[in-house]
């Protein structure tokens, strides 16, 4: 795997997220993104946790055993990404108190746990408009 592709799905990553806090945020309707999201957010999680392993048994029988534990450690950070997904996404689905406290976590803290080498211009535009790598 290249490094350009962890990129990509870096980017393509935080652009879901960021669509998915916006929207997390709005009564009603974040029951159902909160939802997806942590669905989304156990399929990273499990998916992480699985490549994480594969990669750190390889790491045992390849030559470069330092590249094969980076690409591994990268794969643990997406399995982590899975469970803060999966946390918030329960928080969503509060209904009002949800909304409240993702919307003074994303505007009055501003934290975020972004991704290794996402691209700088993942930033959503909220304007009713999908992430990029969405094609309608």
């Amino acid at each position: 795997m290249s490094s350009g592709l962890f990129v990509n799905a870096n980017t393509a990553l935080a652009q879901t997220e960021e669509f998915f806090n916006f929207y997390g945020r709005l009564p009603f309707i974040s029951l159902l993104t909160g939802y997806v999201r942590e669905n989304l957010g156990y399929i990273q999680a499990v998916g992480g946790a699985a490549g994480w392993a594969v990669l750190k048994a390889s790491s045992l029988v390849v030559a470069d055993k330092d590249a094969a534990n980076a690409k591994a450690s990268r794969a643990w950070e997406y399995g982590l990404h899975g469970l803060l997904n999966m946390g918030r996404g329960r928080v969503e689905q509060v209904f009002l108190l949800g909304n409240v406290a993702t919307y003074v976590y994303d505007n009055v803290c501003k934290a975020r746990f972004a991704y290794r080498r996402e691209e700088p211009q993942h930033v959503y535009n909220h304007k009713l408009k999908f992430p990029s790598f969405i094609r309608l």
